[in-house]
């Protein structure tokens, strides 16, 4: 008789999450890859440019998710008797977990004014600015609403919350480890235009992700945000449009928003850990803790202390690790590059 085979949760290790980010990036790669050949082969047998249509590129969207989730899970597939134990799991909704609401907000107005006048001195400077994706039938608002606020958060974040973050977070602090995903997050989009915003929404969801300890809590921002940007764009641009007119109080404007809505982001993190330490309670009473440590002293962690202490990662592992990060995070920037150069031309 054929023993069962038994699925184990073993912890995302520090190579097991730069693996699967430096993967995602190649699959993502392959896969724009495969699109644009089957767009030059539809124009060559029609005579029709579809690249440049809506549908496409929304339909473009949802399949760079498709090889981008494909990578933990073929990798899993090989680990045949492990289940990946993320550092910020997708847990079960909880209600601490609505402080997360404000996140997107608070990052939406803090940090798109800067992104927008880096956009304004891209297109100063000769840059061609892209259109976007129009969202101007109900067809294309419906499959835009799926894939750029359902489908991409959920996707993106288990790549880069999840795996990413938790193979960082076996060398790095959570503010460190947060500015490394929030680096990638922003190269990956590779749209020059969009990085400096990329980059602090990557931050803020990964400290999301490691104060609330839940996968949701940065799912939420993360959606929250790209809804805010499809129908809050227009009164950006006006915002920008009045500021630039006043460059003296532009600045000042600029420095206090990100100012206070760093404070704000500060204090909403705060509220996730405190939340996150009352639905989780202390087995025993102990020590005060940090209310920024990542880690949560509860039942389980008290006896995960008392079992013996694992090895850590030597410093030639540590250093082929970071080699790994930054191949994943090269071959974003060189089509970064690229992007850049061909908008310039």
């Amino acid at each position: 008789m054929d023993q069962k085979k038994i699925c184990v949760r073993k912890e995302v290790g520090y190579f097991d999450g730069l693996l699967i980010f430096l993967f995602a990036i190649v699959a993502n790669l392959v896969m724009q890859l495969v699109l644009s050949v089957v767009g030059l082969g539809v124009v060559s047998a029609t005579g029709r440019e579809i690249t440049q249509s809506d549908y496409f590129q929304l339909v473009a969207m949802l399949l760079l998710q498709v090889a981008f989730l494909s990578v933990p899970v073929l990798y899993y597939a090989c680990k045949k008797k492990a289940r990946p134990l993320l550092a910020a799991p997708l847990c079960k909704p909880v209600p601490g977990l609505a402080l997360s609401v404000l996140l997107p907000v608070l990052t939406m107005v803090g940090f798109s004014m800067p992104a927008m006048f880096f956009g304004k001195f891209l297109d100063k400077i000769g840059y061609a600015l892209s259109a976007g994706v129009g969202m101007d039938t109900p067809g294309k608002l419906i499959l835009g609403i799926i894939a750029v606020v359902i489908v991409a958060p959920v996707v993106e974040e288990i790549i880069f919350r999840g795996f990413l973050l938790s193979g960082l977070r076996k060398q790095f602090g959570p503010i460190v480890s947060a500015v490394m995903c929030g680096a990638a997050f922003a190269l990956m989009h590779m749209s020059p235009e969009q990085t400096i915003y990329q980059f602090f929404l990557g931050f803020v969801c990964s400290l999301a992700a490691v104060y609330g300890k839940n996968l949701l809590a940065c799912i939420i921002t993360h959606a929250g945000s790209n809804l805010l940007a499809l129908f809050a764009g227009g009164l950006s641009e006006k915002a920008t449009a009045w500021l630039l007119a006043r460059p003296v109080a532009a600045v000042f404007v600029i420095l206090g928003l990100m100012a206070a809505c760093g404070a704000c982001i500060s204090a909403v993190l705060f509220g996730l850990y405190k939340f996150r330490r009352k639905e989780q309670p202390l087995a025993a009473p102990t020590a005060a803790v940090d209310p920024f440590d990542a880690s949560v002293p509860t039942e389980d962690a008290a006896k995960e202390s008392s079992a013996p202490e694992r090895p850590g990662v030597s410093k030639t592992e540590r250093m082929v690790g970071m080699g790994i990060y930054c191949g994943g995070v090269g071959l974003c920037l060189l089509i970064w590059i690229f992007v850049f150069a061909a908008a310039l031309l």
